[in-house]
């Protein structure tokens, strides 16, 4: 049979840079060469919102719009019979989610669909695979109960196999309280205006927000909207030397807010983020985790270390 394949390795933005036109003229010449129909590739087309990307290049599309292409190109082949998705959606945003797997859903091809990202997907598969262990546990029939019903289907199941140990010292760790002594204004931008290319069209455009000290903040967007943008010129990721930005009254692109010693100190956990640990993973993969931990020596920093490993179930023994 035939087989679909999109990995969770999403097309990155060291691709070259080609015109994502030529990308879908290319898809869509093979799959007509080989049976395909036009309407379907227009379908499909649709769902993945690749069409208003035809003028752009690779290189100058975000994250989600890359993946958006990617799908493109692994869905367009015909009679595909086999279509194996592995967190393909999860840089998607919620709009190409839904468009994208309801276009799945509608062909004939048997779907094997792995993520952790359940909303919307409560009436969409016909049957769940509970893996655990490297081994399949149970392979049921699903019958969705209404919204959220999978994800709390898939809670419980993780929570049901978890070691006593392990949900022990998690809930400890959530038991533990922390207080802010922060007020104000927590974040400011200020018209701030962004491009990643003097010749393209702006990634920020005269933004201009400000968030209060202690909210709690959900971005939302199109691909290609300028989320990860905000974020990374917030962190000091991206250099805004000239823009008006505030991060409790500090500038991120004139100091490291990320240091250690930084007053405010800043977390970022973006694609620049994840570049940074592939790199560091490359130079010491044989470190162990708890030896990459021992080299700070900060109190503070160890116990909350701690903390976050006992949530997140991470081992001193696993390695970079």
């Amino acid at each position: 049979g035939r087989v679909a394949y999109v990995p969770a390795e999403s097309w990155g933005s060291g691709l070259a840079s080609l015109s994502v036109a030529s990308i879908i003229k290319g898809a869509r010449d093979r799959s007509t060469t080989e049976g395909g129909a036009d309407a379907t590739l227009d379908a499909l087309e649709a769902a993945t919102g690749v069409g208003k990307l035809r003028h752009r290049d690779t290189s100058a599309l975000s994250d989600g719009q890359r993946r958006a292409v990617q799908l493109f190109v692994a869905l367009a082949p015909p009679k595909l019979e086999v279509i194996l998705l592995d967190e393909a959606c999860a840089d998607l945003d919620a709009l190409v989610r839904d468009r994208v797997l309801t276009y799945v859903r509608a062909t004939e091809a048997t779907v094997l669909y792995a993520t952790h990202v359940f909303d919307g997907l409560d009436d969409w598969p016909t049957h769940i695979c509970d893996v655990r262990g490297g081994r399949v546990e149970a392979c049921e029939v699903w019958q969705s109960k209404g919204p959220g019903s999978l994800f709390a289907t898939a809670k419980a199941r993780l929570e049901a196999s978890e070691p006593a140990d392990m949900k022990e010292a998690a809930a400890r760790a959530l038991e533990e309280e922390t207080q802010s002594t922060l007020s104000g204004d927590a974040v400011v931008f200020e018209g701030v205006t962004y491009r990643y290319d003097p010749r393209a069209r702006p990634a920020l455009d005269g933004c201009s927000f400000t968030i209060k000290a202690g909210r709690r903040v959900v971005v939302v967007g199109e691909n290609g909207a300028g989320k990860s943008t905000m974020l990374a010129l917030a962190a000091g990721a991206r250099l805004g030397m000239d823009q008006s930005i505030s991060i409790h009254g500090a500038h991120p692109s004139q100091q490291n807010l990320r240091a250690p010693t930084s007053t405010p100190r800043v977390a970022y956990l973006g694609p620049a983020f994840k570049q940074q640990l592939e790199t560091c993973a490359a130079i010491s993969k044989a470190t162990p985790f708890g030896e990459t931990l021992a080299a700070y020596k900060d109190d503070a920093f160890q116990t909350r270390a701690k903390r976050l490993m006992a949530l997140l179930h991470v081992e001193e023994s696993w390695r970079t």
